[in-house]
């Protein structure tokens, strides 16, 4: 026999192996399959018996009720990203917190603007709102605001509010009852100048008392100011 007849066999041999061996394993994937979709099946059938156990809300859905609410409130972003499209550190939304401010055991809603003011309004029930903004004294007109949090920081029983800003002092509330507020930041000494953003309230040592971490964007490089002194 030739070398190129022997070199001919040794490929076929070679070439039928590995035929025979994917064969092999092609047969053992689909049996492996066949088994594993065979356990989902038979686990599907575990999940479904179980879930009837259980008496869970769902299937449910939203519907848009804005209309209904009477919420009127609009966010307005400072004019370097607005009217000029600069690229700033402004670029990002703003905060929306919820709390029982008034004690009649409805979420009421702050709505956290960066230009324009803040809002907040009281829950009527029936998913209706009233700005109630001017009466509260929180709607910091004058500061470009980021977050907001609610929190009852001298264990009175009210929630007290929060609202960071980039630049102009963060500002703390004290939750005076009846939907009004008082201006503390300074006697807090939580009115730090800075571009803050979000803001968690937390027992950080177990002694009673709510501490605050505050978290900041960055630090600014120029003063340069745009439209409106922002």
């Amino acid at each position: 026999m030739g070398i190129m007849n022997r070199e001919w066999l040794w490929l076929m041999l070679i070439v039928s192996l590995d035929a025979f061996g994917w064969v092999s394993s092609s047969r053992a994937a689909d049996s492996e399959t066949a088994w594993s979709l065979k356990a989902l099946e038979g686990r599907k059938k575990e999940q479904f018996a179980a879930a009837k156990q259980f008496k869970a809300f769902y299937s449910f859905q939203f519907t848009n009720e804005i209309d209904r609410s009477q919420i009127t409130f609009h966010h307005h972003i400072v004019d370097d990203c607005a009217r000029y499209v600069k690229a700033t550190i402004y670029d990002h939304g703003t905060g929306l917190a919820a709390a029982d401010v008034d004690g009649d055991g409805k979420i009421d809603l702050f709505f956290v603007n960066q230009i324009g003011g803040c809002q907040l309004w009281r829950n009527l029930g029936a998913g209706k709102f009233e700005n109630i903004t001017a009466l509260a004294g929180v709607g910091l007109e004058n500061k470009i605001c980021v977050g907001a949090s609610f929190a009852d920081l001298d264990n009175d029983g009210l929630p007290d509010l929060f609202v960071t800003t980039v630049k102009m002092g963060n500002v703390l509330f004290k939750n005076l009852g009846g939907g009004k507020f008082r201006d503390v930041s300074k006697e807090s000494s939580l009115d730090y100048v800075g571009h803050s953003s979000g803001a968690v309230f937390f027992d950080y040592d177990n002694d009673g008392l709510l501490d605050l971490f505050v978290a900041n964007v960055g630090v600014y490089t120029t003063d340069e100011r745009g439209r409106g002194g922002y």
